[in-house]
């Protein structure tokens, strides 16, 4: 089970949205994302990430993240730690034995502004904002992405 951790308060909201007809959407930063969720009896929800980028020099950037929420809703509350990789796979494996069941996923994350667009394969594109209060307005889309419905 995850050690105790530090926690920070977490507004954010989701929504399904998909690309505009006739409108490029050019994101500022990509990433790929490969992301295990691990259940626990009794414990936060618990993620370990492995974000690429690709730097202009053509190399890339390769990261592991531990993070854990609890809540449900708009405001949450998150701890992410950034782990080398060493700790990442003791993490996961240690995880993988203890949990009661996970999941993963893969998906490209595109970056504009303050926005997070995740593309899950063809068919599924999720957007998703982090704001400093549950009633703070949020900044426009990007250009060439158009929201279907809220999925927080």
């Amino acid at each position: 089970m995850p050690p105790e951790v530090s926690w920070k308060p977490e507004v954010e909201r989701k929504f399904l949205v998909g690309f505009e007809k006739g409108e490029r959407f050019e994101p500022e930063r990509v990433f790929w994302v490969e992301q295990t969720y691990f259940v626990f009896p009794n414990a936060p929800e618990t993620r370990l990430r492995k974000k690429i980028e690709k730097r202009p020099d053509g190399s890339f950037d390769v990261r592991f993240f531990e993070t854990r929420k609890t809540g449900t809703g708009l405001v949450r509350e998150e701890s992410e730690t950034e782990r080398r990789y060493e700790e990442f796979v003791s993490l996961f494996l240690e995880y993988s034995d203890a949990c009661l069941e996970k999941h993963s996923v893969s998906k490209k994350r595109l970056l504009s502004g303050r926005w997070e667009i995740d593309v899950f394969g063809e068919d599924l594109v999720v957007a998703e904002i982090e704001l400093s209060s549950a009633d703070e307005t949020f900044p426009p889309l990007p250009r060439g992405i158009g929201l279907v419905r809220e999925v927080t």
